[in-house]
């Protein structure tokens, strides 16, 4: 069950530097752990490749809004915007499911260009998708 302690938690800062090449799934146990006040060796977690950052839109995102669909100028700058959103999200973006010590979170992490460094924000399940622990 995702903790609703959590759920609305806009962003957990997962800034690892000088550890080597800390992968986002390890370094997103090491976040839950410190968040939860768990032991990491009772802290699981993995990717969830089947899901990806668009997935957590909201509705009003994937379409525009009446007045800019109805004025051409605006809807091209809407999708180009979107456009610039959604090759961000997916160029580095993992999801992430991580659970231990009675809790379960579902994490969104981007990867930053350069070094080691990440930041994860919390996630509600998108409409028909559960957990796959």
């Amino acid at each position: 069950m995702l903790s609703r302690g959590l759920t609305g938690t806009f962003a957990i800062g997962l800034v690892l530097l000088g550890h080597g090449c800390t992968s986002v799934v390890d370094g997103s146990k090491e976040e839950f752990a410190r968040s939860f006040t768990c032991p990491l060796d009772r802290v699981e977690s993995h990717a969830r490749s089947d899901l990806h950052a668009a997935d957590f839109e909201s509705k009003s995102r994937k379409t525009p809004p009446k007045d800019i669909a109805a004025d051409p100028e605006r809807l091209k700058i809407w999708e180009a915007d979107r456009k610039r959103a959604t090759d961000f999200d997916d160029s580095r973006d993992q999801i992430v499911e991580v659970r231990g010590c009675g809790h379960e979170v579902l994490y969104a992490c981007h990867r930053f260009k350069s070094g080691n460094r990440f930041i994860c924000s919390t996630k509600d399940y998108p409409a028909g998708v559960k957990s796959n622990w």
